[in-house]
């Protein structure tokens, strides 16, 4: 098991440079899990491909959404508020970044991001898409 923030879920899904990281990812690993807010933040990275970027149209968006979601699963509970605060204060992540965090060291798992930030914030927790997909 793995948690995979936003970004990991969107390049297994949308063709580009770093799709063949996802692809191996998703081979070392098929058990990605993220909190419920990837849906909100799935949804929003789609829609500006849409609105702002004019690459996909609704229909294709749409599909690729359906396609993103079904690579994950999501736990039954909500994160730990207190637990998402604490990273919050200890790295001064955003609490949407912290959520991923914090639900990765609840389960004692690596959280598979693009985020530098995160990356930086959480050495121990955290590895690139690009380190995880080599077996690092």
């Amino acid at each position: 098991m793995i948690i995979v923030d936003t970004n990991v879920v969107a390049a297994a899904v949308i063709r580009g440079a770093i799709i063949p990281d996802a692809f191996a990812a998703r081979a070392r690993d098929r058990d990605w899990v993220a909190p419920r807010l990837l849906v909100s933040e799935l949804l929003n990275a789609f829609s500006k491909y849409v609105v702002v970027a004019k690459s996909l149209n609704r229909d294709e968006a749409v599909r690729v959404f359906k396609r993103g979601l079904a690579l994950v699963e999501f736990p039954a509970e909500q994160g730990d508020v207190v637990d998402i605060l604490n990273v919050c204060a200890k790295s001064g992540l955003t609490s949407y970044d912290a959520e991923f965090v914090a639900l990765a060291i609840e389960r004692n798992v690596r959280l598979v991001t693009l985020d530098n930030g995160i990356l930086r914030a959480y050495p121990d927790v955290a590895v690139s898409l690009t380190d995880f997909a080599a077996g690092k």
